[in-house]
This record gives structure tokens, C-alpha cells and sequence, in this order.
């Protein structure tokens, strides 16, 4: 899997900050990924697992990647 995309796509991660003090984070473009955690450093952290998970199974099933920054990626190439 190549580091490269997995950064740039944790580059435009969204995190919103809850009144109890936890944090629910999402990547745009990456429809699924998404974590619930109560540190924003804990939310980093499991969002890249979600996210490496996410792009074995779409590899796996062959779909096509989300274009992240410049990068152009597809199933066959990342």
C-alpha cells in the first residue's frame, strides 16, 4: 500500500470536536471511513486504520480509488 496516498489523504481528514470532549473524524471522498474517539490524537490514529482497511477491501474489490491531491490512483496501481 503506498504511504504516500494513505498522507495525502489524511490531509483533508475533518474532525469535529463534541461537547463531551471526544472527536468524530471522516475523510471527504471516502464514503465509510469515519472514527468516533475521545482524544483527537486517538481519532488520528484509528481513522489511518480505518482508512488502510478501506483501501485493501476497495483494492481487493477492484473499484477504482479516490483521486487524493494530485495523486491519481486505481485499484491496479496502489
Amino acid at each position: 500500500m503506498r504511504t504516500s496516498y494513505i498522507h495525502a489523504a489524511m490531509r483533508h481528514s475533518a474532525y469535529t470536536a463534541y461537547k463531551d470532549g471526544s472527536f468524530f473524524a471522516t475523510i471527504p471522498g471516502f464514503p465509510g471511513v469515519w472514527e468516533h474517539a475521545g482524544t483527537v490524537e486517538e481519532c488520528r490514529e484509528e481513522l489511518r486504520a480505518v482508512l488502510k482497511d478501506w483501501l485493501l477491501l476497495s483494492i481487493a474489490d477492484r473499484d477504482v480509488l479516490p483521486a487524493s491531491d494530485s495523486m491519481i490512483a486505481s485499484s491496479r496501481g496502489a
